[in-house]
């Protein structure tokens, strides 16, 4: 949790730096819509919609799930991975991705996706 490191480094001096008072944690949904974009969050948990027009995939923490048959439901646009997933996995989910020409990209390589 964030805020019981609030007043630790590096946060302690981050909340300095830009004059920040209060701190606040809410969870991320697993599911979300950003500038018209579908967006399902796909945490450990590895719980996925049967049915959904989904256009972003974005794995965290490691979901341990068939990647290919989880493709083929949702039949996303786009996958993103983040820097907190093992790094066999993301490999074996950009192999998985290569072979089916659909964009993958791993936020722990090539740094923040900026969704435009």
């Amino acid at each position: 949790s964030i805020l019981s490191q609030a007043n630790k480094y590096p946060i302690k001096g981050y909340k300095v730096a830009q004059h920040i008072t209060n701190i606040s944690e809410t969870k991320v949904p697993s599911y979300l819509i950003y500038r018209n974009k579908n967006i399902l969050v796909l945490d450990s948990l590895g719980l996925y919609p049967t049915s959904a027009c989904i256009d972003i995939v974005l794995m965290t923490q490691s979901p341990k799930i068939h990647f290919a048959r989880m493709l083929e439901t949702v039949q996303p646009k786009l996958v993103l991975a983040d820097g907190s997933n093992y790094p066999s996995y993301v490999s074996r989910w950009k192999n998985t991705c290569e072979k089916r020409k659909l964009p993958f990209y791993h936020t722990g390589t090539k740094g923040a996706y900026i969704l435009e």
